[in-house]
């Protein structure tokens, strides 16, 4: 069925031309990218309980990604069926294993967050946040990079991470002393999860003389959504404990605040992109990345916005 899908839309491209693969590849790619920024809208300038339950469901959600593709290694469509040709537009960011796919649960996750957070009182907004996952999904089998069985596990996924930060909610808002053991918590799920990226047994299949997938590279988007993870509870955690930081000021306030603290988040991701760290292994270095990344969006930079404000104040 999977193949017979992508095949269907395969000649839909054919007939419609590249241009609107382009179309389809950017549209998704920019959907996806607002997906993973939109979060910090909320958890910087606007309802920090909110962006905070978004943000950590999205670090659950990358973890379980990166489980999943680890665990299952499906290849590409177009390994899979050699009928398959995908768009170039398509294949930009389309490395690695197939299952499931990172577009659509990246996005499903943030956007059915707030379409949960949007149902009782904007609920046309709330309809198009659930139609913006689909969409992509769907963008993502028109481009023969993803089948329908990548693109629905991504949707359930999605669910399920928002399911567990919610079920997560209600317990800790029952039982407030149980927030102590969530740093704990999701410190051994990460430990267990850089075990099992490193020490699996990987598939070494060769096409053309070149293995398929490198199992290395594999390794580190692991790592790097594993370090995300735990970045993302720890600082949570330490914000908690040592911060509670306010999202109040203007509206020119605010607007400097998330374009300041989207700079620092892109600085770290390209210190990781052009190897700065090239003394430090690179599985340990995406790992490493991915913790600064969490840290520093759920700590350390409202611990710098909060104490410029204070001075700024005085």
């Amino acid at each position: 069925m999977g193949i017979s899908i992508l095949l269907w839309f395969q000649n839909i491209r054919e007939i419609l031309g590249p241009v609107f693969d382009f179309i389809a590849a950017y549209a998704s790619d920019i959907t996806a990218f607002t997906a993973a920024v939109i979060p910090f809208l909320f958890y910087w300038c606007s309802d920090k309980e909110e962006g905070k339950d978004i943000l950590l469901a999205l670090g659950i959600s990358m973890y379980l990604n990166q489980f999943l593709k680890v665990t299952f290694s499906i290849y590409r469509p177009w390994i899979l069926d050699k009928r398959i040709v995908p768009s170039p537009a398509g294949t930009r960011f389309a490395s690695g294993y197939s299952f499931p796919s990172f577009h659509t649960q990246v996005s499903g996750t943030v956007y059915g967050s707030i379409a949960w957070m949007l149902k009782d009182s904007r609920k046309p907004q709330a309809l198009l946040c659930l139609i913006i996952p689909v969409f992509i999904g769907i963008s993502r089998m028109y481009l023969g990079v993803h089948t329908f069985r990548d693109v629905a596990a991504g949707l359930v996924i999605a669910a399920v991470s928002m399911f567990l930060i919610n079920k997560g909610d209600n317990i800790v808002d029952t039982h407030p002393e149980y927030r102590r053991y969530l740093p704990w918590i999701a410190a051994a799920f990460s430990a267990a999860g850089i075990w099992y990226a490193l020490n699996r047994p990987y598939p070494m299949d060769y096409a053309n003389g070149e293995l398929i997938v490198d199992p290395i590279d594999m390794m580190k988007d692991a790592m790097l959504c594993i370090g995300v993870f735990f970045g993302m509870f720890a600082g949570t955690a330490l914000e908690v404990k040592y911060l509670n930081f306010q999202t109040d000021g203007s509206k020119k306030e605010k607007t400097l605040r998330f374009i300041v603290g989207s700079i620092g988040m892109a600085a770290i991701a390209l210190l990781h992109k052009v190897r700065l760290l090239a003394f430090v292994e690179a599985r340990l270095s995406s790992f490493l990345t991915g913790l600064a990344l969490g840290l520093y969006a759920m700590f350390l930079y409202p611990l710098l916005f909060t104490a410029v404000r204070r001075k700024m104040i005085k």
